[in-house]
């Protein structure tokens, strides 16, 4: 099961690939771009659960949370260094995490 990710620091918006389950939620706006891009990354690993889906991939548009996701890029703050490693530990490298443009995001149209 594939998961297309999008978020800002008000929203946050999980598509699942085979189109039964879609998350819309209000996210806190203390967070900065790269915060609610990664927390959506983990609303994706609990809804997916929720719903009995196994994820095998997390595509975001996000060029920073993928590469610091994929160790290609490192993560110096504090707040996305924890979220990435809590983020790899729920995974345990089962999970591929892919960049897509923005254009390509069905997620991210939902929240346009």
């Amino acid at each position: 099961m594939r998961a297309y990710v999008d978020a800002s620091p008000t929203k946050a918006c999980v598509d699942f690939d085979n189109g039964r389950c879609q998350v819309f939620r209000e996210a806190s706006a203390k967070y900065t771009n790269n915060e609610a891009e990664y927390r959506v990354v983990l609303l994706a690993l609990h809804e997916a659960k929720l719903a009995g889906y196994i994820l095998t991939e997390i595509c975001s548009d996000s060029q920073l949370v993928v590469n610091q996701l994929n160790r290609i890029y490192k993560a110096n703050k504090k707040e996305l260094v924890e979220l990435r490693d809590a983020i790899l530990a729920k995974t345990n490298g089962r999970v591929k995490f892919t960049w897509i443009s923005r254009e390509d995001n069905p997620a991210g149209r939902v929240l346009r």
